[in-house]
């Protein structure tokens, strides 16, 4: 788990490199197989050498059910796909990565071990938020500044935004929950602070909503508990903290160089979501149209894995012969110049690309990652309860963003589903004669 847990800063660190062709197109993917490789090894010497608990999976488990779905209509979209080979090559991608979250449910990891995956997910979303404001508010010569330059070391900022929204649910349970020490809610509130600044310079919008309803759940399930109500001082502490953001956003926006930065902010982004005629809601409109007739086309099979961008500039062909009203939406000015490589919403990429059973797998996995921690997350670790509300974050947000289609965020998503599937198996009673 040490090393696990290490991978995710680590892979952060990396820049987007392209070198590859589909599906290992960007150079962090082959560096993430390999660690998570190195990671299977480790985790299976040491069950080997401390034999623990170990979780049983059996016809009924939802989590090796979703798993099952996966491979099997991965490997059916596959050899129905106009490029079996290309199909393959993606389907084993994604079927190591849901093997790797299997794999990692089997063994139920300990309050350290979750206790350190918390502190590398902290570490990493400092980073990237510290990293990202700095790029944002530097000036930078010919560039309007904002979000058009704030991107850590993801590719944009809306990218950058939805990890944010991860680590600052995970951040916020750490800092406003009890069961940390002193230390550890100074660190969590810290990085609460950098994310959600870093999120409001950036305008990304599903980071933001995404992260804000996972970590409002943290804190509710955590105060369901049964435990003592927070103190005075803890909401004098916690109502300063949030004066104290809002107006550190406020004077970094006051410090954005131009007015088109400042336009770019949460704020105003978050207004357009209410104007169907601005560039970003037409052109996701359109790109969840087309996606939705690329479902309807092949429901079951989908287009083939690896095939979703040319599925879409051939569905958009077909489209143009019977143009209607709702073109201007359909055929906006990104999608009528550019050939989409994601949907912004991976459930319906994944149905649209791989077929229906991927589909619901990848909802029953994340699902049943979410559900199993429940009854020990209300008297449990807060490191378990952060975990959650970060997984929380990446299952809501995935529907507006693709998490994974890139590797720090799916090194995130699958460890989460599996650390956590993992901590809602309970250790099975020996038989009489044994004990």
């Amino acid at each position: 788990m040490l090393w696990l847990g290490g991978l995710l800063p680590a892979l952060a660190l990396l820049p987007p490199a392209r070198a590859f062709a589909m599906p290992y197109e960007d150079l962090r993917w082959p560096a993430l197989t390999a660690g998570l490789i190195v990671a299977l090894a480790l985790l299976l010497a040491g069950t080997r050498a401390e034999p623990g608990p170990i979780r049983r999976l059996h016809r009924f488990d939802p989590l090796a059910l979703g798993a099952a779905l996966i491979g099997g209509g991965l490997l059916l979209s596959a050899l129905a796909s106009p490029a079996p080979l290309l199909g393959l090559r993606t389907g084993l991608r994604e079927i190591f990565f849901v093997g790797f979250a299997l794999c990692l449910a089997l063994r139920p990891a300990r309050g350290i071990e979750l206790a350190w995956v918390v502190a590398a997910l902290l570490a990493a979303t400092a980073f990237e938020g510290l990293l990202a404001l700095a790029q944002g508010l530097l000036p930078s010569p010919g560039m309007p500044g904002g979000r058009a330059l704030m991107h850590g070391t993801f590719e944009q900022s809306e990218v950058l935004s939805s990890f944010l929204g991860a680590g600052a649910a995970a951040a916020g349970v750490v800092a406003l929950t009890g069961g940390a020490g002193r230390g550890w809610r100074l660190a969590g509130g810290l990085v609460l602070a950098a994310a959600a600044t870093a999120i409001f310079i950036a305008g990304g919008r599903g980071g933001a909503l995404a992260g804000a309803a996972a970590l409002a759940a943290g804190l509710l399930v955590r105060r369901s508990s049964g435990r003592p109500s927070p103190t005075t001082q803890a909401r004098w502490m916690m109502a300063a903290a949030a004066m104290g953001v809002a107006l550190l956003a406020g004077l970094l926006w006051l410090a954005l160089p131009g007015t088109s930065a400042r336009q770019g902010t949460l704020p105003a982004r978050l207004a357009q979501m209410f104007d169907p005629e601005s560039l970003s809601i037409r052109h996701r409109i359109g790109l969840t149209r087309i996606t939705g007739e690329m479902i309807l086309d092949a429901p079951l099979t989908g287009a083939g894995p690896g095939r979703f961008a040319a599925a879409f500039g051939d569905m958009q062909a077909r489209l143009a012969e019977h143009e209607d009203e709702g073109a201007i939406r359909a055929f906006n000015e990104l999608t009528s110049h550019l050939t989409p490589m994601e949907a912004h919403s991976d459930p319906l990429q994944w149905w649209a690309e791989y077929g229906a059973a991927p589909f619901l797998g990848l909802l029953l996995m994340a699902l049943a990652a979410l559900w199993a921690p429940m009854p020990r997350l209300r008297a449990g670790p807060p490191w378990l309860a952060a975990l959650w509300a970060a997984l929380l974050a990446l299952a809501l947000g995935m529907w507006v963003s693709y998490p994974l289609r890139e590797p720090v965020r799916a090194l995130l998503l699958w460890m989460l589903v599996g650390l956590l599937a993992g901590c809602g198996a309970r250790e099975e009673k020996k038989p009489a004669a044994d004990q």
